[in-house]
């Protein structure tokens, strides 16, 4: 029972002299009230011999006399503000500043972070203690802003729940610059929020608020760091992106990395386990070639932050490509002499290829139609093709001596050919560099 009393904190303790008032009340309460006169009225002979349903008592009943009391002194508890295992007191006596990390890597623990905070806040209001709150990412519109906050506890707790993490880098030289500029004739107490990565100009940040009191460091637990996601672009790779993350990871976190279409539906996941020691990991993704162009973003579940998404655009979208042919080479000799082989190896790290006839692949509606070295065409396919054109469809044509066999009919062809030989002699040359 005392054990559980000594973890009690009265914010207004003097509020309980009030106690002293209970017996006072106790006697206020017993108070019964005047005997009532005697009057003569004939009427209330017919009354005689009734029993009414409701009696009231001439004296309060002793329970509900203790109910009420008991009340009171509730009522005098509750305006006492008691506080349940309060955390212990803040260093010092001046004046507190908090300063928050919220640069990209404070979002996936922002929750952790503002919490922590928080505490700290509610602590310095217990003590009436001044309250600077500094945010390490927030940009200044002008040279002259105050990047400080000064207010009461109150007044900063709701300020810290109206910050947001930001999408990039800390500013710590801005901070630096005003701490350098303002300096406090009285000694802070400085609690420092980190997100856990060591940024550039930090020591310079620190060595700043150093001068100003004593500094706190607030460091998250090793397995909350934050982690990040990079990607190269690269289709000859196949589906892949870069997971990185700080070295002092300990072994054993899992993480499940997902690829996402652009309106949020899960398309495939990765899951991985951290390595001691390793600061990068590829994953790679095994996706239908149908699938694949769906793709919009990579995320980290669990992790949301604009280091934990890594967004697609169009570049980055595998494409249905029809190459007029019978179908892929195999034949390795006749593959040298053929110009789709040149075609197909060229293309087939950034698009879905697709060979087949002018109609079979019209019907498929590819993004462009590829045409080798062709001849003469039948009139309803070229119909078709000129009306997929004309639709806007793309159409990449290989001149060759097939397609100048009938010059004298050019069908599709931006320009008309031009006839005879061809003399490449003349004032450019490439027999000398």
């Amino acid at each position: 029972m005392f054990a559980l009393l000594s973890n009690i904190l009265l914010v207004n303790p003097f509020i309980l002299s009030a106690l002293a008032a209970l017996p006072i009340l106790y006697f206020l309460l017993r108070v019964t009230p005047p005997a009532p006169k005697t009057l003569d009225f004939p009427a209330t002979r017919f009354l005689h011999g009734l029993i009414p349903d409701n009696i009231t008592p001439s004296k309060t009943p002793w329970w509900l006399l203790l109910l009420r009391l008991f009340i009171a002194a509730l009522i005098i508890l509750a305006l006492a503000h008691p506080i349940f295992n309060p955390s212990q007191s803040l260093n010092g006596s001046g004046p507190v500043r908090i300063v928050v990390n919220n640069g990209w890597a404070s979002a996936q623990n922002w929750e952790l972070l503002t919490n922590t905070a928080e505490d700290i806040l509610k602590q310095a209001g217990r003590e009436k203690r001044e309250v600077h709150i500094i945010t390490t990412a927030e940009k200044q519109e002008t040279e002259k802003s105050n990047p400080v906050s000064i207010s009461s506890a109150s007044e900063a707790i709701s300020i810290l729940k109206g910050l947001s993490p930001k999408p990039w880098f800390n500013d710590y030289i801005t901070l630096a610059d005003y701490l350098k500029a303002n300096r406090h004739d009285k000694t802070i107490d400085t609690f420092f929020l980190s997100s856990g990565i060591d940024e550039p100009d930090l020591i310079e940040f620190l060595s700043q608020i150093r001068r100003d009191g004593p500094v706190t460091f607030y460091k998250l637990p090793e397995k909350n760091l934050p982690v990040a996601l990079k990607g190269n672009g690269e289709f000859s790779l196949g589906l892949h992106i870069d997971l990185l993350s700080p070295a002092e990871l300990p072994e054993g976190i899992p993480f499940s990395v997902q690829a996402r279409s652009q309106s949020g539906k899960m398309i495939g996941a990765q899951s991985i386990t951290s390595v001691a020691g390793t600061s990068s990991y590829t994953i790679n993704f095994d996706i239908p070639d149908i699938l694949q162009s769906d793709i919009g973003q990579y995320s980290v579940a669990g992790r949301s932050s604009a280091a934990t998404t890594y967004l697609l655009d169009e570049h980055f979208r595998k494409r249905t490509i029809g190459i007029v042919a019978e179908d892929e080479q195999t034949d390795t000799a006749m593959a040298l002499t053929n110009s789709v082989t040149y075609i197909q190896k060229a293309l087939e790290p950034y698009g879905n290829l697709h060979f087949g006839t002018i109609g079979e692949l019209l019907e498929i509606d590819p993004s462009i139609l590829i045409m080798p070295d062709i001849g003469a065409i039948p009139t309803a396919t070229l119909n078709k093709l000129e009306t997929w054109l004309k639709s806007g469809g793309m159409l990449l044509r290989f001149a060759g001596p097939n397609m100048t066999q009938n010059l004298h009919t050019p069908y599709l062809v931006p320009v008309p050919l031009r006839t005879g030989g061809r003399n490449l002699e003349g004032s450019l040359s490439w027999k000398e560099p």
